[in-house]
């Protein structure tokens, strides 16, 4: 057997169940976020263009996220408050990439990044706070991987954004 084939038949097998078992989908349709520099804190994106996340994607599989987290997966077996906010946050903007990829191969999608990242802000006066941020078809959404939840930020809140950045 060609190894292609074989190839394809192990993806088949180990990465297509993954795609198939939501509802929802990583994306809408191709709505593009084309980026540019529109904050006044340091900002990164390596990408001129990510596609806008599915807003109720990011919900239906967040316990697709957790389980992952709870296998082993990325370095941490136990949920506490012992783990730091940046390492969630991190964690899930990859993960969510990595959820990306599988759906983009299947549904052959070009622009192979979607537009979710890290956003670093003072929660108090002494301690900075690590979420995600998500731009969706609603727009710019904040989201906390530790409770799965889209949060708002306050306005005292969003002034203290010390840097953003989206991951490839």
């Amino acid at each position: 057997m060609n190894k292609y084939i074989k190839l394809g038949l192990f993806a088949t097998l180990v990465f297509l169940p993954s795609c198939s078992k939501k509802d929802s989908a990583p994306i809408t349709n191709n709505d593009k976020l084309i980026i540019y520099q529109q904050s006044n804190f340091p900002y990164f994106a390596a990408q001129s263009s990510y596609n806008k996340v599915n807003y109720q994607w990011v919900i239906d599989s967040y316990q697709d996220y957790r389980g992952y987290i709870a296998q082993g997966a990325m370095g941490v077996v136990k949920w506490d408050e012992l783990t730091l906010c940046t390492y969630f946050s991190n964690s899930y903007a990859v993960w969510a990439q990595k959820q990306f990829q599988e759906y983009a191969w299947y549904h052959q999608v070009n622009n192979k990044q979607i537009a979710v990242g890290v956003t670093w802000y003072m929660k108090n006066t002494q301690f900075g706070h690590a979420i995600n941020v998500i731009y969706t078809e609603r727009g710019k959404e904040y989201f906390e991987p530790q409770t799965g939840k889209f949060i708002e930020l306050t306005q005292e809140e969003k002034n203290t954004i010390y840097f953003e950045t989206l991951i490839n």
